[in-house]
This record gives structure tokens, sequence and C-alpha cells, in this order.
């Protein structure tokens, strides 16, 4: 069985587990997208030459006039790479994304659903960390001190 048939497989199988509202399919290139009814959105690419498969949500732009220190709180976290699981972020045409690296070859059912639901309920915390900073920008109460990093490390296990 090729990793595409295995992957779409596994993602059948954990669907009602993730009470996933969709998921869509594309052999070519190979991806997956995984759509919840909280309109959250992840995105799954297959590198099947190197064996990689890359999920990816989006996180929004940064937060406008703080984007110096969430981009020094972004690749702190990225740096964290061993405590995240190996999740890591990036910017993309202007948005934040999360990202992570899995090996097909590995995956099972039960551990692609606990990785999927880890990687959304961070993606989660991301977003409501963003969503206060614009808040807070419009009432200009905020102090670069009242973002850590901890509430992210202990948003959902390590993956």
């Amino acid at each position: 069985m090729s990793h595409f048939q295995t992957i779409d497989r596994l993602l059948q199988e954990t669907s009602a587990l993730l009470n996933l509202a969709a998921i869509e399919a594309s052999e070519d290139p190979p991806a997956w997208t995984l759509y919840w009814e909280n309109d959250t959105v992840v995105a799954l690419e297959l590198d099947d030459k190197d064996e990689r498969l890359t999920m990816t949500t989006e996180i929004g732009p940064l937060p406008k006039g703080r984007e110096l220190e969430f981009s020094r709180l972004l690749l702190e976290y990225s740096g964290l790479w061993l405590s995240t699981g190996g999740i890591r972020m990036g910017l993309l045409e202007g948005m934040v994304v999360q990202m992570h690296d899995l090996f097909p070859s590995r995956l099972e059912a039960t551990y692609l659903c606990n990785i999927i639901e880890n990687f959304v309920t961070k993606a989660n915390t991301w977003i409501h960390l963003f969503s206060e900073a614009r808040e807070e920008r419009e009432s200009d109460t905020l102090q670069a001190e009242d973002f850590q990093l901890s509430p992210l490390m202990e948003a959902g296990i390590k993956i």
C-alpha cells in the first residue's frame, strides 16, 4: 500500500474521533485538508521522496504594532522544538503558520489522532494569544512581559 493510501485510510479511520466536518484529499500532489465545524483547518502535504508528511495550520497575521515582539516569541518557540515535540512556527505570505512533520511509515490511527488533537490545541492557544494582543492593542494596556511561552508549552501534550 502506498503512503498516500495508508494516510488516507488512517484519516478516514480517525475522522469520527477528531469530530471532523470534512476531509478533502488530492493525489497529485498528495495532500489532505481537514475541516472542523469551528472553522479550524489543518492541511497535510505528503513528500513521498523524503517520506515526510507536513501538517500546517494558519494562526493569522502578526498583531499590528507588536510584530517584532511576536516575531521574537515565534522564533524562541520554534527553537524549543524538542520541548514542543517538533512544532515550529513560520511566516508565509504575511500569515503566521504552525507546522509539524510526521513520518508516514510510523503512523497508526490512535497516534495520528493524538498528534492532530495536540497540534490543533497548540494552534488554538496561539490564536487566542494573537486575539488577546489585538484586543489589548486597542486599549493600549499591553506590556511585552504579558506574553510568555509558558501557556504555549503547557497547551496540550507534547506531540
